[in-house]
């Protein structure tokens, strides 16, 4: 698990991604 503010910030871009396809 990564806990970073980067790898929060590119998890959370991520998911609202697959969420919007």
């Amino acid at each position: 698990m990564c806990f970073t503010f980067m790898c929060q910030t590119i998890l959370i871009y991520f998911i609202i991604f697959v969420l919007i396809s």
